[in-house]
């Protein structure tokens, strides 16, 4: 039984975030496409998409039919992170950097409680860094996970490269499949193959959905097809 449920779940549709959004033509094209969610950045300071008070506050206000925006930083300030929610009134909140249980919670009880939290757990060389805090992580108030390649932390992201499966299986062990984002090397071949494999919630693609670091329509349709699609 055990074997069949994760079966079943690994063949349902993924939901899909795309990051590093820095124009409303990209955020409407993402739209179109039918992706659920688009990472906008703010305070990163090696990320090359991330947008300043005004800026982020211009996109995040774009009018869209049903794509949500979720502020994407490495921000541990609860007052500057609560800033940029109000300003803009996004739909969530993606915690980047290392911050630490307790941090987390303190900036979730801040925030709306219609605002989603999700917290990146980052995986190097197919282990977790934040492993002896998984527990308290777990009942921290985020609402979601997102599993992502560490490399260092002047590259905060968009690393391209995928997780061990074994990573992954550990972590929903922990937080349930229906927490887990996976992020790094999430392409339309990357996508059909972890659903084949992997009961999660959704993936959480950058480099994946780009030709020359630009937002690539046909990559983005083939990214939510790959999601959506009915698999035996």
């Amino acid at each position: 039984m055990k074997n069949s449920k994760t079966k079943a779940q690994s063949l349902a549709a993924m939901q899909v975030k795309i990051c590093g959004m820095t124009s409303a033509s990209e955020l409407k094209l993402l739209d179109k496409a039918g992706v659920d969610f688009a990472g906008i950045w703010f305070n990163v300071p090696t990320g090359r998409y991330s947008q300043n008070l005004e800026q982020f506050v211009t996109l995040a206000r774009t009018s869209l039919v049903r794509l949500k925006c979720i502020g994407v930083t490495t921000e541990s300030d609860p007052d500057v992170i609560v800033e940029y929610v109000r300003e803009s009134g996004i739909t969530g909140i993606q915690l980047h950097g290392f911050q630490l249980p307790r941090e987390v919670s303190i900036i979730k009880r801040r925030i709306p409680s219609d605002v989603s939290l999700l917290k990146v757990l980052h995986i190097q060389k197919g282990k977790c860094l934040e492993k002896s805090l998984l527990k308290e992580y777990a009942q921290c108030g985020a609402d979601a996970f997102i599993l992502d390649n560490f490399i260092s932390r002047e590259q905060s992201g968009s690393t391209g490269q995928r997780i061990p499966s074994s990573a992954v299986l550990e972590l929903i062990e922990i937080f349930g499949a229906d927490r887990l984002f996976l992020a790094g090397g999430m392409d339309e071949q990357g996508i059909r193959s972890i659903r084949s494999q992997l009961p999660i919630r959704g993936v959480d693609v950058d480099t994946g959905a780009r030709v020359a670091l630009r937002i690539d329509g046909g990559r983005v349709n083939s990214i939510v097809s790959a999601a959506r699609e009915v698999l035996n």
